[in-house]
């Protein structure tokens, strides 16, 4: 008997992958199994197909089955559609990856902290991303300069910066240079170390950043 509820996924299920799910016919897919017709087929898996075609929920689907087809062969069925239904109703789609790109996603994923593979996506296809992953290179250059060089690393920092982040670390620069020269007023300390002392200790706060 028939629960009587429509269940629109599970029309597009059975309009679209239904069919595939029961093919080829496999007889061990079947609690009894006939001798074939005269052209080869079993008549359990067009029976139960074209019954099935007039089902309108998972339910009712699950009933005409029942008794006809193996309890694996239902739990399968019933597993492609919870998963079916969960890509529709997230507005899901499957992608078929190659291995290393899954594995590079999953890395991103763990490197950069994304609590989604969606997350991951998004920020690795971004253009902000791409840019960001060009920089590297010139980013460990200047890292790995010597102090000594004439380069000026400020302009460097600058040049990667967003307007408000390189107005954020002016103001910082500014800050810090007023500090010190305030600080350099007021000392009177005399001792060789005095400055050294006095810059470890006003770097210190931001050193677990």
């Amino acid at each position: 008997m028939s629960t009587n509820t429509t269940d629109p996924i599970w029309i597009a299920y059975r309009d679209s992958l239904l069919e595939a799910f029961f093919s080829p016919p496999d007889p061990n897919d079947y609690v009894t199994i006939p001798e074939p017709t005269k052209t080869g087929e079993k008549p359990e898996v067009i029976n139960v197909y074209s019954d099935l075609v007039h089902t309108t929920n998972i339910r009712d689907a699950v009933k005409i089955m029942r008794g006809v087809v193996t309890e694996d062969k239902i739990d399968q069925l019933r597993v492609r559609f919870r998963s079916y239904k969960y890509r529709k109703s997230k507005s899901k789609k499957t992608l078929q990856l190659e291995e290393s790109t899954h594995q590079w996603i999953m890395n991103a994923k763990k490197d950069h902290h994304f609590d989604t593979v969606d997350e991951a996506l998004y920020h690795l296809l971004s253009p902000k991303y791409a840019q960001q992953r060009d920089w590297q290179v010139e980013r460990a250059a200047i890292a790995d300069t010597p102090l000594e060089s004439g380069n000026n690393y400020i302009f460097s920092l600058l040049n990667r910066l967003s307007v408000n982040d390189r107005a954020m670390v002016l103001l910082t620069i500014e800050r810090a240079f007023m500090d010190g020269w305030s600080k350099a007023k007021s000392c009177r300390a005399k001792k060789p170390t005095a400055r050294s002392e006095a810059t470890e200790e006003y770097i210190q706060p931001f050193k677990d950043f």
